[in-house]
């Protein structure tokens, strides 16, 4: 027996192609150095290839063994836990109390956004993440491209916003977010960037998001790219510096903003620090969502009021009111369960690329819902952030469906043998 026929008979035991090529590599390369030794002792070469595949022991066993360790894993709590989400997300459009969002047309689009969202999440697992690190850039021109495509060729605008339609699929600038996100990963992995190269890159890729405008969307990848920062390689040193300057920077915008603002858009302000003063302008948004908390109760308000966008921007607020606080501390439990596992797998991967797209996906993921339950509970201004999965929309279900693929992309991989991870 050859050592070539030896690889195949170990491998024919493992399933997984995949798993299957690196695990050949792996031995034929161990295998290699067995030989060069025993040929150093003075063995002929036909006899130091022998001893190499006899320091090996049997086929069958080593093969059925390397399958059972380096198969490809499934997480099925998270698995189970979207497609529970799947279902809460339905729960908006039904709890409508003219009956606005419980048409079929408006079912029927929930229905595909969630089809389109299960084949990307699969579609994202089975890709080898490991592969995507070598197109790092890109992945960001990928992500600067869609944003310049929403910025300088919408089919729709809506409130200022640019959209881009493609048959019932109707997304926005944030789609971006996700491919900028896995660059973003790369870039940190790599360490052949200079900081203000980096720092360069970001403003530059800021610029068609604000210039949208989409502000919300520019705070959700400032924070991802932040806190992607923040686990990097870096100094410490480096890390207080860059920051304590940007919060300067941004203080000093923000006096800057408030400032030259409009008059409209200081009365919005005003209407986020004291509602009452302003009941029926600017704060009566910020009276009604508190007023629909307050009579939730446990299992849901007795005259159900009238919310605006509560299938999109405000759906948790839509779900607390009509189903009660049971049902909402539920949705926000099982969202929340997903961000834990997930930063739980995280601590167990060892490939720095696979643990940077998880961290800047959970922040992405987190983030979001996070916002929306500090609406509800007053403590941050309104605007427009998408709770993931939940809220109705195309958008949502595209950027949070590839971030949970990639999740279970790394997490599939995990076992997989460890000189693939460096």
């Amino acid at each position: 027996m050859t050592i070539s026929d030896f690889l195949n008979a170990v491998t024919s035991f493992i399933r997984s192609t995949e798993v299957k090529t690196h695990v050949r590599q792996e031995l034929k390369l161990h295998m290699k150095h067995a030989k060069n030794a025993w040929l150093e002792k003075g063995y002929t070469e036909s006899e130091a290839e022998q001893k190499a595949i006899a320091e090996m022991g049997s086929a069958s066993q080593l093969g059925k063994k390397l399958n059972k360790i380096h198969k490809p894993k499934w997480d099925w709590l998270i698995i189970s836990l979207m497609a529970l989400i799947f279902l809460f997300s339905f729960l908006p459009l039904l709890a409508s109390p003219d009956g606005q969002y419980t048409s079929s047309i408006l079912i029927e689009k929930k229905i595909f956004h969630i089809i389109i969202g299960i084949v990307l999440i699969f579609g994202f697992m089975w890709i080898d993440y490991r592969k995507l690190l070598r197109f790092d850039l890109y992945f960001f021109a990928g992500g600067m491209a869609i944003s310049l495509l929403f910025l300088l060729f919408p089919n729709r605008i809506v409130n200022g916003q640019a959209f881009f339609a493609i048959g019932p699929i109707v997304v926005q600038v944030w789609t971006a977010i996700p491919f900028l996100l896995i660059a973003w990963a790369g870039f940190f992995t790599r360490r052949q960037w200079k900081l203000w190269q980096l720092l360069a890159l970001f403003f530059i890729s800021c610029y068609p998001i604000l210039a949208n405008p989409a502000l919300e969307a520019a705070l959700i990848y400032s924070v991802v790219v932040a806190v992607l920062f923040l686990c990097s390689h870096y100094t410490k040193k480096q890390k207080i510096v860059l920051f304590s300057s940007f919060l300067l920077m941004g203080g000093s915008l923000l006096a800057i903003l408030i400032s030259q603002a409009e008059p409209y858009q200081l009365s919005r302000l005003y209407g986020f620090i004291s509602p009452e003063k302003d009941a029926s302008g600017a704060g009566y948004l910020y009276l009604l969502l508190e007023q629909a908390i307050s009579e939730a109760g446990w299992f849901g308000a007795n005259e159900v009021l009238l919310i605006p966008e509560s299938h999109t921007d405000f759906a948790f607020v839509q779900i607390v009111h009509v189903y009660g606080l049971v049902v909402g501390l539920l949705v926000a439990s099982v969202l929340l369960i997903v961000a834990i596992r997930s930063i739980w797998i995280a601590r167990l991967i060892q490939n720095p690329f696979g643990k940077m797209l998880i961290i800047g996906g959970v922040t992405l993921y987190s983030s979001q819902f996070i916002y929306a339950i500090l609406i509800v509970l007053g403590l941050v201004p309104i605007i427009a952030i998408p709770i993931p999965f939940i809220s109705y929309g195309g958008t949502s279900i595209i950027i949070n469906a590839i971030v949970i693929g990639m999740i279970l992309s790394v997490y599939r991989r995990k076992s997989y043998p460890k000189s693939q991870f460096s």
